[in-house]
C-alpha cells in the first residue's frame, strides 16, 4: 500500500500506519524545515512538498493520511473550529483528496474535533464518495504514560483493501494482544511523578523524546533548540496508538461493508 503524508511533521503519524498497513510512505508534505530534516534522515529520498497545496500534484496514493492543523480544535486554541485560520487548512486535505481519488483516507487531530469541526469533515469526506469510521483514543489505551487522547477518522471508498491489510497485520490476533505488546513498550518510560530518565531504545519503534517535557517543569530550562525538539515531539502522533486505531476502525469497516 502506498502511503501519501500531508502535514506530516516528524513522521510519526506515517510510521504508525506503515506498521499497520505493512505500506510505505511516498511522499511527504510538510513546511517546517526542522521537521523536514527529521523526514530527510527516515525517510531518504522520498520527496517532501513545502506546502500541502502542492500536493495536489502528487503522485497518486492507496491512502492519504494527514493531521492537520490543531491550533482553532484544540481548548488552548481560539476555537474557532475549521472555521480558524490554522485549522482551516482542512479545505487544502479536502483538495488533495479530490484530486487525488485516493482508496482510503486518514485523518487524526485533537480530541476537540470531535464536537468542533467532525461533522463538517464527514460531510465533505461523504460528498467526495467515501464512507468513514472515527473514534477518540487515548495514548494511555496502549499503554503510554499520558492520556494524550486524538480524534482518528478512517475514509474509504471500499473495504476490499482494508480486509488485506487486516489479515497481514493480525494473523488471527487480537487488537487486544497488539495492546498488551505495546503496553510492554511503554512499561518502563516515566510518569508524571518520575525524575528524568534516559531513553529505552526498546524496539526501535516509538518515536521517545530523552528529555521530559512541559508537564515535568523542565521545558523551560532548556535551550532554545532543545525546545524545538520538543515542539516538534509533541505535536507528533503516538505511533502506537495510530497503528491500533487504524486496525480498530478498518475492523469496524469491514464488519459494516459488503
Amino acid at each position: 500500500m502506498k502511503i501519501g503524508s500531508l502535514f506530516s511533521g516528524i513522521g510519526a503519524l506515517d510510521l504508525g500506519l506503515e506498521f499497520a498497513t505493512q505500506g510505505r510512505t511516498v511522499w511527504h508534505a510538510e513546511k517546517d524545515p526542522r521537521a523536514r530534516a527529521v523526514l530527510a534522515r527516515h525517510w531518504p529520498g522520498v520527496p517532501v512538498f513545502e506546502d500541502a497545496a502542492e500536493a495536489v500534484r502528487a503522485p497518486r496514493v492507496d491512502l492519504l493520511a494527514g493531521g492537520f492543523p490543531c491550533q482553532d480544535i484544540s481548548q488552548l486554541g481560539s476555537r474557532k473550529g475549521l472555521d480558524g485560520e490554522k485549522s482551516g487548512q482542512w479545505s487544502i486535505f479536502r483538495d488533495v483528496i479530490e484530486a487525488l481519488e485516493p482508496s482510503y483516507v486518514f485523518i487524526e487531530n485533537v480530541g476537540a474535533l470531535a464536537h468542533r469541526g467532525l461533522d463538517r469533515v464527514l460531510h465533505s469526506l461523504a460528498a467526495l464518495g467515501f464512507d468513514a469510521q472515527w473514534d477518540r483514543v487515548r495514548a494511555s489505551f496502549v499503554g503510554a504514560p499520558h492520556a494524550r487522547a486524538r480524534t482518528f477518522v478512517l475514509a474509504y471508498s471500499d473495504t476490499v483493501g482494508l480486509r488485506d491489510v487486516a489479515a497481514r497485520r493480525l494473523h488471527g490476533r487480537s487488537i487486544e494482544s497488539l495492546r498488551e505488546d505495546a503496553g510492554r513498550r511503554y512499561a518502563d518510560l516515566p510518569r508524571a511523578t518520575d525524575g528524568p530518565r534516559k531513553p529505552d531504545p526498546g524496539s526501535g519503534r516509538g518515536l521517545v523524546p530523552g528529555v521530559l517535557r512541559t508537564a515535568h517543569g523542565s521545558t523551560s530550562r532548556m535551550d532554545r533548540d532543545r525546545r524545538a525538539r520538543l515542539a516538534l515531539i509533541g505535536n507528533a502522533a503516538n505511533v502506537d496508538q495510530v497503528e491500533i486505531a487504524f486496525l480498530i476502525l478498518a475492523l469496524r469497516a469491514i464488519e459494516d461493508g459488503p
